[in-house]
């Protein structure tokens, strides 16, 4: 596997970098790296973290030295493979748009000059590549929205955004998975759950997979609520098929 840098970032860490731009090509290698050493099961490996370009690898120096470690993963990654079991997934993501759930989604229709249902059209057609999981447990960076829907973020940042909302924040969108401070416009939010603690790892989504967004009702979003307060709504069935 080609990368444009492979170096100790710290005295516990490995960076792999690759070609600096956003673009589903370079996302593929930084995933593909990064199954290559979770299935290598090297034992002194504590966490593996992946962005745009960049792959960091993070080790327990008590197990081994740095340089050990550089020349484990440099060789680790050269010789990599992906099995179909490890393919991106397809997520479909129910979201409810606009009205109180969407307080934002007249701001982007007023900046880009499109209408609520063009929004809603445009926001839910694409299959949108987790980049990473980020900002929080759970969040993230999807790549691949029409650029007719680029909006400024708000000027002024909300103290608390509500989990499952999703937003646009200049070229990107994403959904929060936290109850969090965000300064990212709100159209619409999501019943589903995007974070259990209970397991390992917690975040539903992982960097590599993909996400449909699907426009429901309001009253379809109170329904979903319930069964996922009531542990009677399967998370695994929003997995659909896996990417070609």
């Amino acid at each position: 596997m080609d990368y444009d840098l492979i170096a100790n970032a710290s005295d516990d860490s490995v960076l792999i970098r690759f070609e600096e731009r956003i673009d589903p090509k370079i996302a593929s290698k930084v995933r593909n790296a990064g199954i290559s050493v979770r299935n290598a099961a090297l034992p002194w490996v504590t966490e593996i973290i992946p962005s745009y370009n960049e792959l960091l690898v993070v080790f327990d120096q008590c197990q081994v030295a740095p340089a050990e470690a550089l020349n484990a993963i440099a060789e680790t990654v050269k010789g990599g493979g992906v099995s179909a079991e490890q393919k991106p997934r397809l997520f479909r993501i129910p979201v409810c748009y606009g009205g109180e759930l969407g307080p934002d989604i007249g701001n982007v229709c007023d900046y880009t000059g499109l209408a609520e249902e063009e929004v809603i059209r445009l926001h839910s057609a694409p299959e949108y590549l987790i980049y990473m999981i980020g900002f929080t447990i759970g969040f993230p960076y999807l790549g691949g929205m029409d650029p007719r829907l680029e909006t400024p973020r708000l000027e002024k940042p909300r103290s608390m955004v509500p989990r499952g909302s999703v937003g646009i924040g200049g070229k990107h969108t994403g959904i929060y998975s936290l109850d969090t401070p965000g300064g990212w416009q709100i159209i619409g939010r999501s019943p589903v759950e995007l974070v259990d603690i209970g397991k390992m790892p917690p975040s539903l989504l992982s960097a590599g997979d993909y996400v449909k967004f699907v426009p429901i009702a309001s009253e379809e979003y109170e329904e979903i609520g319930k069964a996922v307060s009531s542990g009677s709504y399967s998370v695994a069935s929003l997995a659909g098929e896996q990417m070609p």
